[in-house]
């Protein structure tokens, strides 16, 4: 069992919404992301960042989540970045050779260009 309970922060600006996670992205509450992420689908906002800079951890539901939601909202147009600082989180993601999959940067700053 992983420490505390995800959370999520939203924050909307002019050209993208950012969603803040931290602590563990994964089991469950991968659900909870992916619906999140699922309701920004109709936004008139293009950019949909995931700041994963406080995420202590993530599991293959996670990351699984984050593929599902990324095919979603680029049906609907929309892009999808993730940030993920170097550690366990980014290493997850080449590991799994997603990061050939998703759009992954290492700061919000280079999320926001």
């Amino acid at each position: 069992m992983h420490g505390r309970k995800m959370t999520i922060q939203y924050v909307e600006r002019d050209r993208e919404i950012i969603l803040k996670v931290e602590n563990h992205v994964g089991g469950a509450q991968t659900v909870l992301l992916c619906r999140r992420l699922e309701s920004l689908a109709g936004s008139t906002r293009r950019r949909i960042i995931v700041d994963l800079s406080g995420v202590s951890s993530i599991d293959s539901y996670g990351l699984g989540g984050l593929v599902f939601s990324q095919r979603m909202l680029e049906k609907q147009g929309k892009s999808l970045v993730i940030v993920a600082a170097e550690g366990h989180v980014k290493k997850a993601f080449s590991q799994c050779n997603l990061d050939r999959v998703l759009t992954i940067v290492d700061t919000l700053d280079q999320a926001t260009l």
